[in-house]
């Protein structure tokens, strides 16, 4: 038995990427934010939030992207089990009591991120697991354990790519307050 950790690569990046693309203070309808081609870039720094919310009549989303070079697992790596962990950090909102969901992302660079990378096309709805924004802690890590789903969307010779989106986003529920996960990466 082998445990492998994987990080995404820090800035430069090589082969995997992390960060966000969302619209913010752009639209007053729910089906236009949500189904916008084009959201703006959110590269990784010391911490980023992760949200849904309508603030000021102005809907607020983010979908966060991860990407893993899992390529050392090897054709041949039998996977057992797999946890996806993000460290909290600062204060939580759960206004509409969503869940946090990991699900396939499929940005168009494994190595930097474009606002077109929010396009819905490029984001599953399958849930890989999951966590309720009322269990998310702000000062630790949080796991979400992956499904069978999840553990086959790991990648054993190239670039597994996961994504973080909210329940609200993936069911097309309209958050009607804030929801808010801040988060940082280890890189």
């Amino acid at each position: 038995n082998t445990t492998s950790t994987f990080y995404s690569n820090p800035d430069p990046e090589t082969t995997s990427v992390d960060g966000a693309t969302y619209v913010d203070s752009t639209y007053t309808v729910w089906a236009d934010a949500r189904s916008a081609t084009t959201g703006t870039v959110a590269p990784i720094s010391a911490a980023m939030n992760f949200n849904s919310d309508l603030q000021s009549g102005y809907y607020n989303l983010w979908r966060n992207v991860f990407l893993f070079d899992t390529s050392p697992l090897g054709s041949n790596a039998t996977i057992s089990d797999a946890i996806f962990s993000v460290y909290g950090t600062g204060i939580k909102y759960n206004d509409d009591g969503y869940t946090i969901h990991l699900v396939s992302s499929n940005p168009a660079s494994n190595t930097d991120l474009v606002g077109s990378d929010y396009d819905i096309s490029s984001w599953g709805s399958t849930s890989f697991g999951s966590k309720t924004v009322t269990d998310y802690s702000v000062s630790a890590y949080n796991d979400i354990v992956l499904n069978a789903d999840g553990i086959n969307a790991i990648s054993k010779v190239g670039v597994t790519k996961f994504g973080l989106r909210y329940s609200g986003d993936i069911n097309n529920t309209a958050p009607t307050g804030i929801n808010q996960c801040p988060m940082k990466f280890s890189e």
